[in-house]
């Protein structure tokens, strides 16, 4: 069952069903607090079916950048071409590529992690 609200997971367990909780505009804590609700409930369930299902599941939509971004992105290139000039010793070069890469994906972890 999905819960959506509050005491929707404290029903799912307590009529056997599994769990699907959403963190889309949810913070983590409202998620622990609907799992243990979930988890106290389901743990003496008067199922709805023959099975009981215990089973949490969480579903999140991750939108970090376009596909034109990511077609474009060539991180790897950018490293390797890091490695050659760490290889030729032009610590300078390899330092600055670094800085630009790792900017850019801290931008992206930090989309990632907004939830």
């Amino acid at each position: 069952m999905a819960a959506t609200s509050d005491g929707s997971a404290e029903i799912a367990g307590n009529q056997g069903m599994g769990l699907l909780s959403f963190t889309i505009m949810q913070p983590l804590k409202r998620m622990q607090k609907q799992i243990e609700q979930y988890r106290a409930a389901a743990a003496n369930p008067d199922p709805i079916t023959r099975v009981a299902n215990n089973r949490v599941a969480a579903y999140t939509l991750v939108h970090l950048m376009d596909d034109e971004t990511l077609s474009a992105d060539d991180s790897v290139g950018e490293i390797a071409a890091a490695l050659d000039d760490l290889s030729r010793g032009d610590a300078a070069s390899a330092g600055a590529r670094y800085e630009e890469i790792t900017g850019r994906w801290r931008v992206i972890a930090a989309l990632e992690h907004a939830n």
